[in-house]
């Protein structure tokens, strides 16, 4: 098979696993009239947790934007949305590889991800470049963090369909570098970053919906109840060295709560999370990022 066969093969394969983002995940889970399925959706996204899913929430935010249509609102500003949430700070800053580099790399990628969105490239490739430089120092070799550098030069062309899969094999190639390193414990944090970013991202992006009768309503789409369980079970698994970092103290003491707010009625007539537990799921995901921040 050629070099374009396997490239466009694998390109297929990343666009079927992202089409199993957020927002199908959020929808209901009873599978069609005929299918003879008998998987939920919080089934399937329990079995593929720790793919390339898991770092790419473009769907939803997709979601978002189509519920806020629907209901006759205004669609997010995510270009207001990336301002306001999105963190600076230097790779080479971070002394700590095992805890915060892979934290920070994950929020990194969602932060990325929103650029695509966006369709911004002066923002993306200053993501780009930090995703490199971070992916750099867990491993990820020259040649794979090629990926990088082309997304930079997609986006400057305004060539966004390649620029999300150029990002798309940037995240396969650190999680496959993490898998042969044999760094699950990494990879768990590297999940637990882009998690934590995605959810300031929409949380901070559906607020403008508080309060208007929609349905579903736009905190639906923060449905994401197996999600948060693996995520807590992963992070409880974590060595007894990392369980004494205090960032990590911090996300074990944060995601349960994290995942009670986000465990709503799978019904999307029904699901809903009150504006107060938006507020406090906001700011459990920024106190581990601002943790994340101090402990570079």
């Amino acid at each position: 098979m050629s070099f374009r066969s396997r490239k466009s093969s694998l390109a297929a394969s990343l666009f079927l696993s992202l089409g199993i983002s957020s927002v199908s995940l959020a929808q209901t889970e009873k599978p069609a009239v005929g299918t003879g399925s008998s998987q939920s959706i919080d089934d399937i996204k329990k079995r593929v947790v720790g793919s390339e899913i898991m770092m790419n929430p473009y769907g939803k935010f997709i979601a978002l934007d189509r519920v806020f249509s629907e209901g006759g609102a205004a669609q997010p500003d995510w270009n207001e949305v990336f301002r306001k949430v999105a963190k600076n700070f230097n790779p080479d800053d971070i002394k700590d590889e095992e805890v915060i580099a892979p934290l920070l790399l994950g929020s990194r990628i969602a932060d990325g991800v929103l650029t695509v969105k966006m369709k911004n490239s002066g923002e993306l490739g200053a993501c780009a470049e930090d995703i490199e430089r971070l992916a750099k120092r867990m491993g990820v070799s020259g040649g794979d963090l090629r990926w990088a550098k082309q997304a930079k030069g997609e986006a400057t062309a305004g060539e966004w369909g390649k620029v999300y899969v150029s990002l798309g094999f940037l995240q396969m190639k650190v999680n496959q570098t993490l898998n042969k390193k044999a760094s699950e414990d990494q990879k768990t944090l590297l999940l637990v970053g882009g998690w934590m970013q995605a959810s300031r991202f929409a949380t901070s992006a559906l607020k403008n919906g508080l309060g208007k009768n929609m349905v579903p309503d736009p905190s639906y789409h923060l449905r994401e109840p197996k999600l948060a369980e693996e995520l807590e079970r992963r992070v409880k698994n974590l060595p007894a060295n990392m369980q004494k970092n205090p960032v990590v103290i911090a996300i074990a003491d944060a995601l349960p709560r994290m995942r009670e707010i986000v465990d709503i009625d799978r019904d999307p007539k029904v699901g809903k999370i009150p504006p107060a537990q938006i507020e406090e799921l906001e700011a459990l995901a920024t106190g581990i990022l601002d943790a994340a921040m101090k402990g570079i």
